[in-house]
């Protein structure tokens, strides 16, 4: 197999636009899947960390001063290796 890349987020109204954006860039009619998380809402990182990734890149802003950082834990919880580049 090749490279899988999915983007997670609340809004599939968003992921269109980005969607949009990456065939027009890529000039490609594969675009990564998107996966529906919520990160006020445990269950869904949880499902979302769950779902057999080989890697979680975090990208949603510095979760310094969070005091639960809930990407990380369910990540390490689901043996997920996890980077976070904010």
């Amino acid at each position: 197999g090749g490279l899988e890349v999915a983007v997670a987020g609340r809004s599939p109204d968003r992921y269109k636009e980005f969607a949009d954006r990456w065939r027009l860039r890529a000039q490609s009619d594969i675009v990564p899947e998107f996966v529906p998380l919520d990160l006020t809402d445990t269950s869904s990182v949880r499902a979302a960390a769950r779902q057999g990734w080989d890697l979680v890149v975090h990208t949603a802003g510095p979760f310094q001063g969070v005091e639960r950082p809930v990407v990380l834990q369910e990540a390490i919880a689901a043996g997920v290796p996890y980077v976070d580049v904010c």
